[in-house]
């Protein structure tokens, strides 16, 4: 496994599927993770589930992308 200790990942869609599995890959490889989605109580879930310090952040990115255009 890689070393990512000392390393801060940012996963998008780290609510559910992907996202969540490379967020808690990441965590047992020693990073920091910041966690964002749309979903807060499915990112709740997915942050209680990491091993080392994390943070959420709620976002819907196709929102955000929406409203810049």
């Amino acid at each position: 496994m890689i070393d990512l200790s000392g390393r801060v990942i940012i996963v998008t869609g780290a609510s559910s599927g992907i996202g969540q599995s490379v967020a808690s890959c990441a965590s047992k490889a020693g990073a920091r993770v910041a966690l964002i989605g749309r979903d807060m109580k499915r990112l709740r879930e997915t942050y209680d589930s990491i091993e080392n310090e994390s943070r959420i952040f709620p976002l819907d990115l196709l929102k955000e992308i929406e409203d810049i255009s």
